[in-house]
């Protein structure tokens, strides 16, 4: 039997699924207006957790943007255009959830990230 799977490149795969030579990711470009608004969220779902973003230019490695903790159900607007000029980027949007401890501080626990390939347009 003889397959193709092609993906974007946001897709999560198990490791040995991406080794796998019939596997392709292409990258997906979102191109946006400079005063387009991004919503940062933490889903209600959540309940407990907070959860903060932290997003980097991948060829630079350059922070570019980072929010305070979100609490579940709330939102952060980004707007990309004020953080970055026109242009094509390949960002890394880090979440990283955090946990309350018994002392009343906040815990980070493991992180999740997905690459964007973002255009601003003029």
């Amino acid at each position: 039997m003889t397959y193709r799977l092609i993906c974007d490149s946001c897709t999560d795969l198990p490791s040995e699924l991406g080794a796998d030579p019939h596997v392709k990711k292409v990258p997906l470009t979102i191109q946006i207006g400079p005063e387009t608004v991004v919503q940062l969220d933490n889903r209600e779902e959540n309940i407990d957790f907070l959860l903060r973003y932290e997003i980097y230019d991948t060829g630079t490695g350059e922070l570019v943007f980072e929010t305070d903790l979100i609490p579940s159900g709330q939102h952060i607007d980004w707007v990309p255009g004020e953080t970055l000029e026109p242009g094509e980027y390949t960002l890394n949007f880090l979440q990283i959830p955090y946990y309350p401890d018994p002392s009343g501080e906040y815990v980070a626990l493991t992180q999740g990230s997905n690459q964007v390939n973002l255009a601003i347009l003029d």
